[in-house]
């Protein structure tokens, strides 16, 4: 098994292969949750066995939840809350819509088999369609150009105005405003916005502020 890995990197082998189980036990992990909510699922609409069902639904969302946190909100081109405000209506969405679909074929079954369960078909048949019209909305919104709210992204216009300008920016210090001493502020040097002295942070496009000497 070759995992590959960064030889510059310090402790860059162990930490490889300590992200190589991470992902795999995490990815199977999230498999086995989902493929355990589809079985409680097909359950809960035949036997109405409630303990599976919302045994299956909290184990989705752990996973889920550890997923983001572990892989999602790292990415660097998107802030926290703007991974957040995409990540778990995703998640909600994509749960309804594997609800929907067993949804359709325990209603099928049952036509076939007790003559019952066409007001369950037509329900489920509607929100499947309703949900899948609303998650390909949401991601053209997202891939467009026009993100679907500000925070989704780090990048403000402002920042994307400079990189069509071919402008190159290295890690530059925060601008300092001397002209008050008692009570100093500085000023993100991405989209200018006005900060306390002490803040690490862009309160708004989230940039990182370097201080001198970092």
């Amino acid at each position: 098994m070759r995992i590959p890995y960064d030889p510059n990197e310090p402790n860059g082998r162990e930490k490889a292969i300590k992200r190589y189980y991470r992902g795999n036990i995490l990815f199977y992990g999230s498999i086995g949750s989902i493929c355990y909510y589809i079985w409680a699922l097909f359950s809960f609409l035949n036997k109405k066995d409630y303990v599976n069902f919302l045994l299956s639904l909290g184990g989705m969302i752990v996973f889920a939840t550890i997923d983001y946190f572990v892989f999602v909100s790292k990415k660097e081109k998107f802030s926290k809350i703007g991974t957040a405000i995409v990540f778990f209506p995703c998640f909600i969405m994509g749960t309804i819509e594997i609800s929907g679909i067993v949804s359709i074929i325990v209603a099928i079954g049952q036509m076939c088999h007790k003559g019952t369960g066409v007001a369950l078909l037509l329900g489920s048949f509607v929100a499947v369609v309703i949900n899948t019209s609303v998650i390909v909305l949401l991601y053209k919104m997202i891939m467009s150009d026009k993100p679907l709210f500000k925070s989704i992204t780090k990048e403000t216009k402002q920042t994307l105005r400079k990189k069509n300008d071919s402008i190159s920016y290295e890690k530059t210090a925060p601008l300092m405003n001397m002209s008050d001493m008692e009570n100093p502020v500085i000023y993100c040097h991405m989209c200018g916005t006005k900060l306390p002295v002490d803040s690490d942070f862009c309160s708004s496009c989230g940039t990182k502020l370097y201080k001198q000497g970092d």
